[in-house]
């Protein structure tokens, strides 16, 4: 089955090349073996988007921004494959030129997701709820599983992503909509009539996270979720997390800990570092105001080189 823009064609010549002359070395290997009449730049886009070439270059965003150089060296090979012709000095050893790829950090973790989410139509390497760790728990929230193996008509707290939402006109002249979202255990879809499509009309954009008060009801093995209330997920969880405690064994984190914070917003969160090393063991106190722990200062907290462990208290 082909990956959603992509196209099965493109796909399996691919595979076809890579089960015939063995696994793709580097970048530059590729190129040199890609068939350019099966695969376009579009395509390339959404592989590279989707995390087909991770084990080549993690870096998505230094990729989707380098396709240029890519297709560009590989439709030379291609031409040059098919013209029979050897290269300027001869020899079938001549190694290719390295391709030059911009110099540039790679998507934040939830863009990376939602790129990835955009050219494949599903989350593969991971889900965005995964960042709001004990959040979710906190704010009782179940998987959608749940509900379908409790099979028990209920209210039920759901966090999910926004994926779609088609709206409708009641015989009345009513709006209301059903609205697709998507956590770690699959995708489910809530009806929403117009008093709360209305309220939370600003949160249903794809991508969005939000908090989900609905009521189920069972016909057989089937449920209709019905919403009650949407709330945006990022507030609500900063609102439940009473801050963080950071381990680290150096001093060297520090000022790009004190950075992150006074970047943060406000809410009600602490924060605790504790340094710990084979010698001590000491909390440090960084005086700042109280802040909103949310899943952006998660992945800035954690990308910070020397955090030894991070933890939600």
């Amino acid at each position: 089955m082909p990956w959603k823009n992509v196209g099965e064609a493109a796909m399996e010549s691919i595979i076809e090349e890579r089960g015939a002359n063995g696994s793709f070395k580097d970048l530059d290997d590729f190129a040199g073996r890609l068939d350019t009449h099966q695969v376009n730049k579009r395509q390339m886009e959404n592989m590279v988007r989707s995390g087909t070439f991770d084990s080549l270059n993690p870096n998505r965003k230094q990729l989707h921004m380098g396709i240029e150089a890519i297709m560009g060296e590989a439709s030379a090979q291609q031409s040059e494959r098919e013209s029979n012709q050897i290269g300027l000095f001869g020899g079938e050893d001549q190694p290719s030129q390295s391709i030059r790829l911009p110099d540039i950090a790679d998507w934040p973790p939830m863009e990376r997701l939602r790129e990835e989410f955009d050219a494949i139509g599903f989350y593969l390497s991971a889900h965005p709820l995964d960042s709001y760790g004990k959040s979710l728990q906190r704010l009782d929230v179940v998987p959608f599983s749940e509900v379908l193996a409790k099979g028990i008509a209920n209210n039920y707290t759901l966090a999910g992503t926004v994926v779609s939402k088609k709206e409708r006109i009641s015989q009345k002249g009513n709006r209301y909509a059903f609205v697709t979202f998507s956590d770690a255990s699959g995708s489910y879809e809530v009806t929403m009539f117009s008093e709360t499509l209305s309220a939370a009309a600003e949160l249903l954009e794809p991508g969005t996270a939000v908090l989900i008060k609905a009521t189920a009801q069972f016909e057989g093995e089937t449920v209709r979720m019905t919403a009650q209330s949407v709330r945006g997920l990022d507030k609500m969880a900063a609102q439940t997390s009473a801050g963080l405690q950071i381990t680290i064994n150096t001093d060297k984190p520090l000022a790009d800990l004190q950075a992150a914070f006074a970047d943060a917003k406000r809410g009600r969160g602490q924060v605790k570092i504790l340094v710990r090393t084979a010698r001590y063991e000491t909390k440090i106190d960084l005086k700042q105001n109280p802040i909103s722990v949310t899943p952006e200062l998660l992945h800035a907290v954690y990308s910070i080189p020397g955090i030894v462990e991070v933890q939600e208290i």
